[in-house]
């Protein structure tokens, strides 16, 4: 679980510029 969570941190933060991916709640691992 840690890899997909860090994969789409990365994915979202690069994609979304580091902090639009943290709007996307549906992934509290994430934003943890």
């Amino acid at each position: 679980m840690k890899a997909i969570v860090m994969d789409i941190d990365n994915t979202f933060c690069e994609k979304r510029g580091g902090k639009e991916y943290k709007d996307l709640e549906p992934y509290p691992e994430v934003v943890e």
